[in-house]
C-alpha cells in the first residue's frame, strides 16, 4: 500500500513540475530507464536475494517501476545542466536513496547486511549516469539547462 501512495505522489510531484510538452523527446531514455530497473529487479531481488519486499505481490514493486522512477529519470532529464553533471547526479542519488531508505524503514523492503547500501548507491549512479549518457548521446550534446550565473 506505501508504495502506491509514493507512486500517487510520484504523479502528483510530475503534474506540478513536469513540462510535458518534452514527453515525447525523453520517451527512448525514459523506456530504457525502465528495462534497467526490470533487469535490476530481476538480478537483485529474484536472482541472488540481495533485499526483499514485504508483500511478495511482485505488482508492488512494478508499479513503483512503471510510475515513480520515470518520473525520477524525466524529471531528472528536464532540469539536467550542461555543467557539474557529477554533482547533478549525486543529488539524485540521494533523493532515491532517501526513497528507498524510507521503503525500509516502514518496512516495505528488507534487507540484513549493511553492504547492500553501497551495492544500492552503486546501482543508483549507474542509472542516472547510463541516463545522463544515453541521453547526451541521442541529443548530441545540447539542450541542457545552462548554468546560472551570479
Amino acid at each position: 500500500m506505501l508504495v502506491l501512495v509514493f507512486s500517487f505522489l510520484a504523479i502528483l510531484i510530475f503534474a506540478l513540475l513536469a513540462d510535458r510538452k518534452r514527453a515525447r523527446e525523453f520517451f527512448p531514455v525514459i523506456i530504457t530507464g525502465i528495462i534497467i530497473r526490470f533487469l535490476e529487479h530481476y538480478i537483485m531481488v529474484d536472482w541472488l536475494g540481495l533485499w526483499t519486499f514485504r508483500d511478495s505481490h511482485l505488482i508492488l514493486p512494478v508499479t513503483a517501476d512503471l510510475t515513480l522512477w520515470p518520473v525520477a529519470y524525466y524529471l531528472f532529464l528536464q532540469y539536467m545542466p550542461c555543467k557539474s553533471i557529477l554533482s547533478y547526479i549525486t543529488t539524485w542519488v540521494v533523493i532515491m536513496l532517501t526513497y528507498l531508505g524510507s521503503l525500509k524503514a516502514l518496512g516495505v523492503i528488507s534487507f540484513q547486511d549493511i553492504w547492500i547500501w553501497a551495492v544500492l548507491i552503486f546501482l543508483l549512479c549507474t542509472h542516472f549516469s547510463l541516463i545522463a549518457v544515453i541521453w547526451k548521446w541521442l541529443r548530441n550534446g545540447i539542450n541542457c539547462l545552462p548554468e546560472r550565473t551570479p
